[in-house]
């Protein structure tokens, strides 16, 4: 009896090893997602803010602007760019965000005409921001335009956002940039993101609902 007891304790410990060498292993399985995770998603924002601001900087340069008023405005959007570089997104309530992309598109001369309202779930409306940013970015560097419209809606499954302007696409957003990583992030939380360059340049974004 001392013996077969002693053997199963001998495989109950093998058996416990044997978890732990696998514990061990999913452990760093989940450390290395999460850090790539978290290097996506850095990289992601460090994008969308310097593309934002380049978009900007690229008006201002087209437009010729020789104002004091308005190359203060340039220079006080510029000066931002690290603090904008170092927040957490998450941190910040997607109305902030909301708030500050509308005061960076009367800087740059853009009429922004939002109506409706941001989804209520926090994580879905700042991607709806995010889709907005991109938006704007594109407008700049791509169309002629300067106005812009972004109306938001739901209905019993989800929440839509479709960004739009009347001008001209002058240059053909390219493969791999923001737009792409945007409609990977909207994919992974179930959306989608369609985009259309005539005649004019459109961006519609639909999340579903969070049950």
């Amino acid at each position: 009896k001392y013996m077969s007891l002693s053997q199963e304790l001998s495989d109950e410990i093998d058996s416990f090893q044997e978890r732990q060498k696998q514990l061990a292993q999913e452990t760093a399985r989940l450390d290395e997602a999460l850090t790539k995770r978290l290097v996506l998603r850095t990289r992601s924002s460090i994008h969308d803010t310097i593309s934002q601001r380049i978009s900007f900087v690229h008006r201002f340069l087209e437009d010729g602007v020789s104002d004091d008023q308005r190359l203060a405005q340039l220079q006080a959007l510029l000066a931002k760019l690290p603090t904008d570089l170092s927040h957490d997104r998450a941190m910040i309530p997607a109305t902030v965000w909301l708030d500050s992309l509308q005061d960076l598109a009367t800087a740059a001369q853009l009429d922004l005409n939002i109506s409706g309202e941001l989804p209520v779930e926090e994580n879905r409306a700042l991607l709806f921001v995010q889709v907005l940013r991109e938006g704007i970015t594109n407008v700049l560097i791509h169309t002629t335009s300067t106005e812009m419209t972004a109306r938001m809606w739901e209905d019993t499954h989800s929440y839509w956002l479709e960004v739009s302007n009347p001008g001209v696409v002058t240059t053909t957003p390219a493969s791999g940039t923001g737009l792409s990583g945007l409609e990977a992030r909207l994919e992974s939380a179930g959306g989608s993101l369609t985009i259309v360059t005539t005649p004019g340049f459109t961006l519609r974004a639909r999340l579903p609902r969070s049950h």
